[in-house]
């Protein structure tokens, strides 16, 4: 295998690429010294000769060649590259080159031109939450506080606002909104860009978002800080994840944003599956433009490309910040054959046709993004949205604890503010993001630790506020109005003296993130013993966190003088007044949590933090498939302190009246393959299948909102998925009905062997409520047969039948109970002639410290490793016959193993019992029997986990449960 040596460009030493473009995990060679362009200064490139020199080499699958858009999608599309392919028979080779790349220029990224034929250079610009860096422009809230509204106007007018302000600046691509991070990991530094950990409340953000801005950010994976680039250590992290979880959970949300014509998407820094995200041709060539029909271009983040010909071969479009491995390299590879005049023609098209496609063909503005140190004229782009600012951050401010109706504050004449996070400190600067104690790091009291209060997150993803209405500013301007008293305390851990003949007492902390770096931890001890200070002397008080995500309360939040908590997210701007529309009830709170607050860290278990490794290979496995936030929580039976879609309001409600109205009974498993893909994915997937309608009513004194949710069970997926929710506004008494409209994609699972979204036969248990485990009212749809695809063999005509065990795990009982399908007769159901109880259920444990695999060096026997037969624990229950007539009883032990079917049969025993007669059964535990087959150290492993057991008369008749620890 000889590489293709391309000339020197931007001063870098000659590049070598192997032609095989399939085997994408390669790290492609080049010469420079440690700081040297292209890429992120200060790290060390890697240089490999051959393939064995790199682990886990191919993994990605090789999806090629790129595919070529044409504008099918809609009459929009058609028109704009109908446009864009007219300009671009004009263009020379060396034109099309530059217009693949960027340049310098005011705006953060800039392209090439063609003054010629009146082509200008694209301005490109951060950040998802407004305009960075400018003046004159607003600071809205962040995505996961628009996310806390479960609002869709409100995300609609969020997007047009930001998407009036970039275009009001001449800037061509907005940065955002941001669909990754997800939110996987719970410490993740960037998890406040994104919207939601759930991909259905995402997925509309992103849609409502992108129909005002038109763009969309990170594809796909981005789910941690740390080691996202190569360095000094080796390669960047590899996020590997399987097919199916990338599509239902990462995939999810941008099919909601391409929907709504999105025109540009960012690849990232990490690896996916050991293919570097912006030459990862199953990601961009495979998912986003042919599965998803993408029409429009992909741009790398900045320094994210890390190869040449691959990249252009995978899918990218447009490099960033200046030719990277491109430029003149471009030039010579299309002239040799390693990339095809088509595919460059492809990217420029892409280009061209996004930029016709949003009609900035049409009177777009002159750029209007200029340096501080440079004289200009002011652009003011902020129009009257400041009230949209204020609107949004009531909205998404989540009401999480409010004994005996603390809130709203009824015309207080005295009140105590304490918190760093109450003001915008004097010391402090709007241009920079330092380091919070709130976010949990070690930084030295001073000007740092006492920031301010919170609005944004840092790194590229934060605003420019013209201005922050503190809370404190927003208090006092409302307490002077009944001329009362304010007294503050913004630095001390341990206020003092208390003010303890205050009405209330306000608490203000906060929890930091930022880009490049993860948190730490969820809390801090300084915040939290500022509000167990204040709490001790103070019988009224009320903590307000503003965070980045999650920020657990634990350790204060069953104080009982801690009488009301607030989550009031990253707001913005209007800060202060959104915060005092709540505090005094001009706004009831209606924002609901888009993710789960734990009870303490351990309870997200593995999705804590993000992966650390000193690897030169660093990998980062997603082994929790569709299981993070709520859907883990549920499936590993912990018990949250605040659920998933959890908020309270000023008033109350009620639901009635569920009902299922099916518009397609017979619909199809799989969609039509004869129907073209558009932009969004296959058409038939946005296909309306089934309403759910609920009367919701407003049994409280005052007006509020409420935000009904649904759920579905889908088969041989999380109990619980969210499918709809809808923010509705309600008078005092008055009812309305809502409806919620479920799509084919809502109910699909992605089949990894058709590689399609299938529908089920089954029956998929429904669930609308007031969050994730506040279930109101359930109900079932159905798709045929209770069995689902276990009903039936398979049948096959082809030459080669396939007959593919998709269910995995989960056939008989185990299905049944995934599903939420009640049997007529459960799995170890049987009556008798006489009755039984049992009692005295006892669990002891053998080998307390045993390994988690079995010893290596221990010959393997028939059988298997002897070690799998060691009996680890004793399950005992005493069983007695109750009735009047001898007879036999078989008590039965389920086993919850982590990561499996919720109860697998482990004991069974029937035993003989006299009328009265009593005895102890006996349960031996073997390693086995609490193992699961590890797929990566082929061994049967034991988990360090809490196992739940049940005993009882069958698989769904539990008379017993207890938990045991490994």
């Amino acid at each position: 295998m000889s590489p293709i040596l391309w000339s020197t460009d931007d001063a870098i030493a000659p590049v070598g690429e192997w032609r095989q473009m399939g085997h994408e995990s390669v790290k492609y060679k080049y010469g420079g010294t440690p700081s040297s362009r292209p890429g992120s200064v200060g790290y060390t490139r890697l240089s490999y000769t051959n393939q064995s020199e790199v682990p886990l080499y191919g993994l990605s699958p090789p999806v090629y060649p790129s595919p070529e858009a044409d504008g099918h999608s809609n009459s929009k599309w058609a028109a704009a590259y109908s446009k864009a392919h007219a300009l671009l028979s004009q263009l020379t080779l060396e034109e099309k080159v530059n217009l693949t790349r960027g340049f310098t220029g005011t705006c953060v990224g800039n392209t090439g031109a063609v003054p010629r034929l009146g082509i200008k250079p694209m301005c490109l610009a951060d950040a998802p939450d407004g305009v960075r860096g400018q003046e004159f422009v607003s600071a809205f809230p962040a995505g996961i506080h628009i996310a806390a509204t479960w609002d869709r106007t409100l995300m609609y007018q969020y997007g047009r606002a930001l998407g009036e302000e970039y275009r009001g600046k001449g800037i061509n691509v907005a940065l955002g909104p941001v669909a990754g991070p997800l939110g996987r990991v719970a410490r993740g530094g960037r998890n406040w860009e994104g919207l939601s950990n759930d991909p259905f409340l995402a997925g509309a953000g992103m849609a409502g978002i992108t129909k005002g801005i038109q763009d969309a950010g990170h594809f796909l994976l981005n789910e941690q800080e740390y080691r996202r680039n190569p360095g000094d250590l080796g390669e960047a992290i590899s996020a590997n994840v399987d097919d199916r979880t990338i599509h239902e959970l990462y995939v999810f949300p941008f099919m909601d944003s391409l929907k709504q014509n999105a025109a540009a998407v960012m690849c990232s820094y990490q690896r996916a599956n050991n293919s570097y995200g912006c030459q990862n041709s199953k990601l961009l060539n495979g998912i986003l433009k042919t599965e998803l029909g993408f029409e429009g271009f992909v741009v790398s983040d900045w320094e994210a490309q890390h190869s040449g010909v691959a990249s252009a071969n995978a899918g990218l479009d447009l490099i960033m910040p200046d030719a990277g491995f491109w430029g003149g390299n471009l030039t010579n590879a299309v002239n040799n054959g390693s990339v095809s005049i088509g595919r460059l023609n492809d990217m420029v098209a892409r280009q061209l046709a996004s930029f016709y496609v949003v009609g900035q063909d049409k009177g777009f503005p002159q750029t209007g993004v200029y340096s501080n140190l440079q004289k200009h004229t002011a652009v003011d782009v902020q129009d009257d949205h400041a009230a949209l600012i204020r609107d949004i951050g009531a909205a998404g401010t989540v009401l999480v604890k409010n004994v005996n109706k603390t809130l709203p504050l009824r015309n207080p004449r005295f009140l105590a503010v304490y918190g760093y996070d109450a003001v915008v400190k004097a010391d402090a600067t709007a241009w920079l993001n330092p380091a919070r104690y709130g976010g949990g790091y070690e930084v030295n009291f001073g000007w740092e630790t006492f920031n301010g209060t919170l609005i944004t997150g840092g790194g590229s993803g934060s605003n420019a506020p013209p201005y922050v209405v503190s809370p404190f500013q927003a208090i006092t301007e409302r307490i002077s109005r009944d001329r009362g008293v304010i007294r503050w305390d913004f630095e001390s851990e341990n206020p003092y003296p208390p003010y303890v003949n205050a009405d209330a007492a306000l608490v203000f902390i906060n929890a930091y993130a930022s880009e490049s770096f993860d948190r730490l931890a969820l809390a801090d001890n300084y915040s939290d013993n500022l509000v167990k200070n204040v709490a001790a002397n103070c019988s009224n008080t009320i903590v307000v966190i503003h965070s980045t995500g999650l920020r657990l309360v634990d350790k204060w939040i069953d104080h009982p003088n801690v009488t009301a908590v607030l989550y009031a997210g990253l707001p913005g701007q209007e800060s202060g007044h959104s915060l005092v529309d709540v505090l005094y009830g001009d706004i009831s709170p209606s924002g609901m949590l888009p993710f789960t607050i734990a009870k303490k860290e351990s309870d997200y278990g593995n999705l804590l933090n993000s992966t650390v490794s000193f690897d030169a290979f660093p990998q980062q496995n997603f082994t929790e498939g569709l299981y993070i936030d709520y859907r883990a929580f549920d499936k590993n039976g912990i018990k949250p302190r605040f659920e998933f879609g959890f908020g309270l309001s000023y008033s109350t409600f009620e639901y009635a009246n569920l009902k299922i109205a099916s518009l397609v009974p017979n619909a199809s498993t799989l969609p039509n393959p004869s129907v073209p893909i558009v932009q969004g994915g296959h058409p038939e997937l946005w296909d309306t299948l089934f309403y759910v309608t609920v009367e919701v009513t407003n049994t409280g004194d005052v007006f509020a909102h409420d935000v009904p949710q649904l759920y579905i069970g889908i088969p041989s997926s999380p109990a619980k998925q969210l499918r709809g929710f809808e923010r509705v506004p309600l008078a005092a008494g008055e009812s309305k009905t809502v409806t919620f409209a479920l799509t084919r994609r809502d109910l699909s699972i992605w089949d990894v062997v058709v590689q399609q979204w299938r529908l089920q036969k089954s029956r998929y248990p429904i669930y609308v409520g007031a969050s994730s485990r506040d279930i109101k009212l359930n109900g079932t749809l159905t798709k045929e047969s209770d069995y689902g695809n276990l009903l039936n063999s398979t049948v096959s005509f082809d030459a080669f039948p396939q007959q593919n065990f998709t269910e995995g795990l989960y056939i008989d009982y185990r299905a049944f109970d995934k599903n939420g399908i009640k049997p007529r007769f459960e799995f170890g159901f049987g009556l008798s002639y006489s009755t039984f109880e049992y009692a005295n259920l006892k669990i002891a444990s053998l080998v307390p410290n045993a390994s988690t695999l079995p010893n290596p060096s221990v010959p393997i026997v028939q059988g298997g490793h002897p070690e799998l037969w060691d009996t680890l624990f004793y399950v005992t229950v005493e069983v007695t016959n109750t009735g009047d007539v001898f007879a036999h009883d078989v008590p039965q032990l389920y086993i919850g193993i982590p990561s499996s079917p919720a109860k697998q049969l482990r004991g069974f025993e029937r035993v003989p019992l006299a009328a009265g007669e009593s005895k102890t059964v006996t349960f031996a535990l073997t390693r086995r029997d609490l193992s699961i087959w590890d797929v990566v150290v082929q061994q049967w492993r034991l988990q360090k986990n809490r196992y739940p057991i049940y005993v009882g008369a069958s698989s769904r008749d539990i008379k017993l449960n207890g938990t045991l620890t490994v």
